[in-house]
């Protein structure tokens, strides 16, 4: 059986994932793929083809999955990070029908610096033309808006969190804080790693 990841970091985005990613791409005994948002596990078990989101690869089959780790085999943890898990009802339980074993890591960041970041991202992708002020609005009277431009849903961890808890257990389960990650990295990616 091909090589699968034994831990994934399920966000938050904005929340600090990316550094986190490449602080792991250097660590001699893990894996991360080359694709750093696989976004898979949205898609687990349903039918579809590996598709693109903004020149991104989507993986949707379980042999393309498989493939981002070949030639992992050797090594002592084996992980990719995608941030849509986290907000995601539905993956705590396909990961956990993947694979019950798995560490689950989060980076949380706080809230509101979290949505404005969010939606600068949309901004800068000129894929946002509403105020940050209407963008709120629009949410909380209800618009229907995709996952990504759902700026406060996004920062509301605790619900999220519960489900990674209640599916994995809180010994596969550690959360984490942008803070940390920028404030005292050297100690907090030692405890990632530990």
């Amino acid at each position: 059986m091909p090589a699968t990841p034994n831990f994934l970091i399920i966000g938050a985005n904005k929340g600090g994932t990316t550094s986190l990613f490449a602080y792991l791409k250097e660590h001699p005994e893990v894996f991360v793929p080359k694709i750093k948002e696989p976004m898979f596990f949205n898609y687990y078990n349903k039918h579809g083809e590996d598709g693109v989101f903004r020149s991104q690869k989507i993986i949707k089959t379980l042999d393309s999955y498989q493939q981002l780790f070949a030639g992992s085999e050797n090594f002592k943890a084996r992980g990719e990070a995608s941030t849509s898990y986290l907000a995601n009802p539905y993956c705590a339980k396909n990961i956990y029908d993947f694979n019950p074993e798995m560490k689950i890591l989060a980076v949380l960041r706080n809230p509101i610096e979290r949505a404005f970041s969010n939606y600068l991202m949309y901004v800068r992708w000129n894929d946002e033309p509403r105020s940050f002020r209407k963008a709120i609005q629009d949410e909380l009277n209800g618009v229907d808006l995709p996952q990504g431009k759902q700026y406060i849903y996004l920062g509301r961890y605790l619900n999220s969190l519960q489900t990674y808890r209640d599916t994995f257990g809180a010994g596969q389960l550690k959360i984490f804080l942008n803070e940390d990650l920028r404030t005292n990295p050297s100690n907090t990616f030692e405890e990632i790693c530990s």
